[in-house]
């Protein structure tokens, strides 16, 4: 099983992109996927010790910890997973690649570019 997460601290951010996870589900069923969103960063990072995710799509302005504090903590948990920021600043782009994030989209992300990026990674794993 493919597992991802998704944290965003806007609501409507965090089911759009939810959303758009289940419809490239539905289309590509031969994949088995699970998708778990998160509404907080501090609710990502108490999961990372735990349950490994394939791929994290975070966003980078986030109350709490930023989305690149948490790609950090994934990265020391996880050198292998993929991490794709979504965010609406471009601000951070250049720190995402401290920890080695492998696409950085401003919002709103356009379908099928989140779709090719989003089947490039899971046919890493």
């Amino acid at each position: 099983m493919l597992k991802i997460a998704i944290c965003d601290d806007d609501l409507s951010d965090l089911q759009r992109i939810y959303d758009l996870i289940a419809e490239y589900t539905k289309d590509h069923s031969e994949l088995d996927i699970s998708v778990t969103a998160f509404e907080t960063s501090d609710a990502l990072l108490k999961q990372i010790g735990s349950q490994r995710f394939h791929i994290y799509i975070l966003d980078v302005m986030m109350d709490g910890l930023d989305g690149i504090e948490v790609g950090a903590a994934i990265r020391k948990a996880d050198e292998s997973a993929a991490i794709i920021y979504l965010t609406v600043s471009p601000d951070y782009a250049l720190a995402s690649y401290t920890v080695d994030a492998q696409y950085y989209f401003l919002k709103p992300v356009e379908k099928a570019e989140f779709f090719r990026i989003l089947e490039r990674e899971l046919a890493k794993f």
